[in-house]
């Protein structure tokens, strides 16, 4: 994935979330991803699926239609589980995420949406980053 401060890697994005705070979520976890890459010297791009370019490999991250199509039904795994899961070049980096099911009436103790692909992110970087 890195050689000599350079990489061919970008990370992608699904299209759409089911809200606007995964959204975000997401978007700071890829930002988190490109930091590690950052801190290693390469620079690598963030983009959404439908914006990928198709001749560089890529990190997916989430509910993306490549993992969908690649077999991996992400609303299968269960609490904070997640898949590292390469396809060629290609390398899924997905938990669960999803939306608080609970309301939340208590401003102190809010019921957090859960995203999984945080924790999948985190632990690939720690794994195979340094």
């Amino acid at each position: 994935m890195l050689d000599a401060g350079k990489s061919d890697y970008q990370i992608i994005l699904p299209d759409k979330q089911e809200t606007g705070a995964l959204t975000d979520c997401l978007n700071q976890t890829a930002r988190l991803l490109q930091t590690a890459f950052q801190a290693n010297g390469a620079v690598v791009a963030v983009v959404a699926e439908s914006q990928r370019d198709a001749s560089k490999p890529a990190l997916m991250l989430g509910k993306t239609q490549f993992a969908q199509k690649n077999a991996l039904d992400v609303t299968k795994l269960r609490d904070w589980t997640f898949v590292h899961r390469a396809v060629g070049r290609d390398i899924i980096i997905a938990g669960h995420d999803h939306p608080s099911k609970a309301p939340t009436d208590n401003a102190r103790r809010p019921n957090w949406d859960r995203v999984g692909t945080a924790k999948a992110v985190v632990d690939f970087a720690k794994q195979f980053m340094g």
